[in-house]
């Protein structure tokens, strides 16, 4: 993992600056980031009071998971997880962040390729094992796993975006392969199905002993009856035989 400072320092007029000066531009259609390239290096600069939009569509699961709709609120949970991960997980240094009515976090640039775009099995696997990893080693759960937060570099997974992240349970981790399973098969194609199995499989095999408590959690009514894989129930019936057969 990069060097620097666990503890990032809020300064706004750095972090304006570098959106003002450097050579920014979007990473991504629903993504709040921008890829700025200043003195020949890259950062990333979330802006938080964008794409706020697209938490909305989430309104119909409160029941399931809490996420955090406020700009604010999202920047400060994702400064106390960067906290907890730092050291205990791949993830982006962050450099400096900004509080204010547009509420801006700076982080270093992670070159490598999101798995949302990948064809290679490899990445998949280590995104399973990665999950895994966050759900049983370091108690974390993301609540927003797609696979486009995650950076696929050197043979490991980077965790880029952890602003919904909230503590471990049975019921949360389950939650947490339901969105992941929906959102692959929404960005990943044309093998979406395929990715799915993998970093499934790789999840089943890394959690060990703990799988029982999270297939259990799978059962629960309120996940089968607001499961984002509803949008087409072949999908859903597809992913709990799937889970079932690991």
């Amino acid at each position: 993992m990069a060097g620097g400072p666990i503890e990032p320092e809020e300064d706004c007029g750095l972090a304006k600056r570098i959106v003002a000066e450097c050579s920014c531009k979007g990473s991504g259609l629903t993504t709040s980031s921008l890829i700025c390239t200043c003195n020949g290096g890259k950062l990333v600069v979330k802006d938080y009071s964008k794409k706020s939009l697209k938490w909305l569509v989430t309104l119909p699961y409160i029941p399931v998971y809490r996420y955090i709709y406020s700009p604010e609120g999202r920047l400060r949970n994702e400064l106390a997880w960067y906290r907890r991960l730092r050291g205990a997980y791949p993830v982006p240094r962050i450099i400096t962040y900004c509080m204010e009515e547009r509420p801006l976090l700076v982080r270093e640039f992670i070159d490598g390729e999101p798995a949302s775009d990948s064809v290679d099995e490899n990445a998949w696997r280590e995104l399973g094992f990665g999950l895994a990893r966050l759900h049983f080693a370091v108690g974390a759960v993301l609540g927003d796993p797609n696979p486009g937060n995650f950076i696929y570099r050197g043979g490991r997974v980077w965790l880029v975006d952890f602003e919904q992240a909230d503590d471990y349970t049975p019921y949360k981790a389950a939650w947490d392969l339901l969105v992941l399973a929906a959102t692959t098969i929404a960005l990943a194609s044309p093998l979406k199905w395929r990715f799915v199995e993998m970093a499934l499989s790789s999840y089943r095999e890394a959690a060990g002993d703990r799988w029982s408590e999270v297939l259990d959690a799978l059962g629960d009514v309120r996940l089968k009856l607001l499961n984002p894989l509803l949008v087409s129930p072949l999908h859903a019936i597809r992913f709990y035989r799937l889970a079932r057969s690991l």
